[in-house]
Formats: structure tokens, sequence, C-alpha cells
């Protein structure tokens, strides 16, 4: 046990360095590793090995990715820096937060139709760069219909995202699972009641709902995987 608590000590420790150094490939693997090595009853240190990690992510270019390391950190140890990274890079949809308000409602709704296919595929992941171009056509062309026969200026975000995962695109038939739009609705069943995007999040973190277990998965999360 002692060896394994130096391993993952070591490996936390090399990946500050490469940070440091500008080595952001290497500082990944590095963290990793720390995380993988970690015991899972030393929540500080993971939340502080998460912490870097959803730097590191971020300098890769992975930003969604890096939210979610954040909001794992915070929930592991209330991680006040952690909870202020996603306060600064979020948006109201928990994703990153883009230049104006029309590329956040975007990127949600890419990112609902995404997590549809891909709830299709046995996979869950995108096969080709032929088969990437194709959805994202599809979500494309979505998306233009959606503005084109709602009113979006009108919304607000809670019925935007209703909008957006009610709205049916037809993708090819890759399974025999049927295809279903539907909206979740998020309860706190202690206190017997719906909960709001901005309320605390029912699992305890002390986050927001929409930064925490409500969040919705940044495009680069869903093609990358759940770091």
């Amino acid at each position: 046990m002692e060896r394994k608590n130096e391993t993952w000590r070591i490996a936390f420790s090399k990946g500050k360095v490469f940070l440091s150094l500008h080595d952001p490939e290497r500082a990944l693997k590095s963290f990793e590793l720390a995380v993988a090595e970690c015991p899972v009853d030393h929540c500080h240190d993971l939340g502080k090995i998460l912490f870097f990690l959803g730097i590191t992510l971020k300098k890769l270019g992975m930003s969604g990715c890096a939210l979610r390391s954040w909001s794992a950190a915070s929930r592991l140890d209330k991680h006040p820096v952690s909870g202020k990274f996603l306060q600064r890079f979020s948006n109201y949809y928990g994703m990153i937060k883009q230049e104006s308000q029309e590329l956040d409602d975007w990127n949600a709704y890419h990112s609902i139709q995404l997590t549809k296919y891909l709830a299709l595929k046995k996979s869950k992941k995108i096969g080709t760069d032929a088969e990437r171009d194709m959805i994202y056509e599809l979500i494309c062309e979505g998306w233009e219909e959606m503005k084109a026969n709602v009113d979006l200026s009108s919304m607000d975000n809670c019925e935007k995202l209703a909008a957006f995962s009610n709205h049916r695109i037809v993708f090819p038939a890759l399974t025999a699972r049927k295809q279903e739009s539907s909206t979740e609705i998020p309860v706190d069943f202690s206190k017997k009641r719906r909960i709001t995007y901005d309320d605390r999040c029912y699992c305890g973190s002390g986050l927001p709902y929409r930064l925490c277990c409500g969040r919705i998965p940044d495009s680069d999360e869903l093609v990358n995987g759940l770091f």
C-alpha cells in the first residue's frame, strides 16, 4: 500500500512539472496515472489531481472534459478553486462558455442530439470521419429547421433545453432501437419537488445542478470519452 501511495504522488508531482514546462501531453499521462493509483478514500488528494487534470485538458483544447474534471473535483472535495474555474468557464448549460448566447444554444443542441445518436450505437462512438461529417450535417440541418420554426429569443434556458431535447432528427437506422425524444425532469426526492438548473444539486456537492449532475456534456467529451 505504501508503494502504491508513492506511485500516485510521484505521478502527480511529475504532472505538475510537465505542466509548468508547457508539455500538457506528458502532463495528461501523469495525471491520469495519479488518478488511477490514488486511494479512493483520499478525497482531498483526488480533488487536487482532478483540478490540475482539468487545467491540462483545457490546454489541450478539450474544454468540456476540463469542466467535467473540475466538477468531479468540486464534488469530491468541495474544492473551492475548481468551483471558481467552473463558474468562470461554464455557461448556463454547464458547457464551455462561448462568445454569444446563440453559440451557447447551438452547442447545447448539438450535444443533446449527438448524445441521442450515440445512444443508438452499440459502440457508443463515432467510427469514421465520414460518419462524423454526416451526423454533423444532419444536426446542422435540424438546428436550422428549429430556428426557422421556433422563436428561441422568447424562451428561457429551461424552455430551450426542453425544445432541444424534444426536437427529433431522423438518424440512420443503425440498430433496432427505437428513436425517442424525451426531456429529463430533475427531481429532489428527499424534498419531494422538482429542481431548477440553478438549484443546488441533490447529490450534496453544493454546486448548482447545471454544473453538477445536470451538466450537458460537450461534444469533445462525447467524442474523446468522459474523463
